[in-house]
């Protein structure tokens, strides 16, 4: 069974291995300062909830806190 989606994204990862060097280290460096490029309203609104590979008490995981700005004090 062919997919021509996970195919094209095979190689698209393989490109950019290969400019990288095959090291990990660099590969997710360009892709921070790719991430930097996307506008931020590209990005998603709201956090989307984790789930947990084992129970907890509470449903939901904070992903992250943010502090509040000087115009929320």
């Amino acid at each position: 069974m062919s997919n021509e989606i996970l195919e094209e994204l095979w190689k698209i990862r393989e490109k950019l291995a290969r400019e990288c060097g095959y090291d990990i280290r660099v590969y997710f460096q360009k892709m921070r300062e790719l991430e930097k490029t996307i506008p931020p309203e590209r990005f998603a609104k709201r956090p989307i909830k984790k789930r947990c590979a084992y129970p907890t008490r509470s449903r939901t995981v904070p992903l992250a806190v943010r502090e509040k700005s000087a115009k929320q004090k």
